[in-house]
């Protein structure tokens, strides 16, 4: 592994951040909401063109409907709630065709998420049901919460308490190239 690194308050949040999935029956406060928000909008962005939106869902009944129109897409036995029982629903949209659409998004999801742990919440980034966004179901859902046309699902990040601690896989070795 490496030798020794800096250790700071942004190091420590990285480092410590996991994927939770499983969450405690509690909304987070605006407050928590806003700073996660602006950690996402904030994010650096090619060309700064800015091209991502941020749709926010904290509303069970907006969760459970993507989940079970998803769940129906995917031929699934049960229900897969998308947001494991946070309640917190982030989804982020950027211009379709939008060269670097996908990068941008994936950027503002870390500093959410990251964000998220330096409030002492936690997260897990979702992507699974992107295929299903792109299905004429999906784009109808999209447009019942006001995405316009034009505009495609990138990725999403479910925000709350969490129930558990992730664990963290080692890390493989053999990564890091000096050239």
């Amino acid at each position: 592994m490496m030798s020794a690194t800096i250790k700071n308050t942004v190091t420590d949040a990285i480092l410590a951040r996991r994927s939770v999935r499983a969450y405690l029956d509690r909304q987070i406060t605006d407050e928590e909401l806003n700073t996660v928000l602006e950690s996402g909008i904030w994010a650096p962005t090619a060309r700064n063109q800015q091209e991502i939106d941020f749709y926010v869902l904290r509303d069970r009944k907006h969760i459970d409907s993507l989940s079970e129109k998803f769940s129906a897409f995917a031929k699934k036995d049960k229900v897969q709630d998308l947001s494991f029982g946070a309640p917190v629903l982030i989804l982020l949209y950027g211009k379709s065709g939008a060269r670097f659409m996908e990068m941008d998004a994936g950027i503002a999801v870390e500093n959410m998420a990251i964000a998220a742990q330096s409030l002492g919440l936690s997260s897990v980034i979702v992507g699974c049901f992107k295929e299903f966004m792109e299905s004429e179901e999906g784009r109808k859902y999209s447009e019942s919460i006001g995405v316009p046309e034009g505009h495609s699902f990138c990725i999403s990040i479910a925000i709350g308490h969490g129930a558990e601690t992730g664990k963290a896989p080692p890390r493989r070795e053999g990564r890091i190239f000096s050239v």
